[in-house]
């Protein structure tokens, strides 16, 4: 009967000590949720940034291939002349011509090598009357970053059958691909125009989520048309 007629019930320290237990084992069940979510998240935006990356590889491979079998319009130098040799010679803008323009989506505003990364890219041809493709990133935190370098080994005069020798009638471009989050200054990572971007340190930034380098190569029109004398490297 003593026992029955026991109703002090549970002390304040024991409740407290129930509700921090409580709020302990919810605080650590938020986090792992959090961080799996977020870990999830990574490598969804991953596979996506990596198939827009295939699909800017396909588009630039295919265009190239186009350049390759170009040839001079009656009467007019056409675009893949002014990318060739002919730009390089006769033009104070050679390194500026590169194999398409880079645009930013949302105003179709030109981009250069030091301008932030989109969330919507475009790539038109230079003469500006075709669309080649246009890209948007899996999420309005993420941008894209696209740059080009022409012909980075032009100014060696080296033999033939060395790593970056170069025919007489070929341009190559290296592409460089880079996606992230938040903000990144690109002139520490870009010393120049047409200049390599620094990939190692760009893939060790916290905020790089995804990058990819390929090189591709097209025709030199005016060079293969004789009117340009070549030596055979570059």
């Amino acid at each position: 009967m003593k026992d029955l007629k026991d109703e002090t019930g549970i002390t304040l320290t024991e409740l407290l000590a129930v509700i921090i237990l409580v709020a302990m084992v919810t605080t650590l069940v938020a986090t792992m949720a959090s961080h799996v979510f977020t870990i999830r998240n990574i490598q969804e935006y991953k596979v996506k940034t990596q198939t827009i990356a295939n699909s800017l590889y396909n588009v630039l491979n295919t265009y190239s291939n186009e350049l390759l079998i170009n040839q001079k319009q009656a009467g007019g130098i056409t675009d893949t002349q002014s990318l060739g040799e002919s730009g390089k010679y006769r033009r104070n803008d050679w390194e500026d011509k590169q194999i398409v323009q880079l645009l930013d989506g949302s105003n179709d505003r030109p981009l250069t090598f030091d301008s932030d990364g989109v969330e919507k890219l475009k790539l038109v041809t230079h003469e500006g009357t075709r669309v080649l493709s246009t890209y948007q990133t899996p999420s309005p935190k993420i941008k894209m970053k696209v740059h080009f370098v022409k012909n980075k080994h032009e100014k060696q005069v080296l033999k033939q059958g060395e790593t970056n020798y170069r025919d007489s009638f070929s341009v190559d471009t290296t592409v460089y691909i880079v996606f992230y989050k938040g903000t990144i200054n690109w002139t520490a990572y870009i010393p120049g125009k047409n200049k390599p971007m620094e990939m190692d340190d760009v893939k060790k930034d916290k905020d790089t989520i995804y990058t990819r380098v390929f090189d591709i190569t097209y025709r030199d029109d005016a060079k293969s048309a004789g009117e340009v004398a070549g030596n055979g490297r570059w």
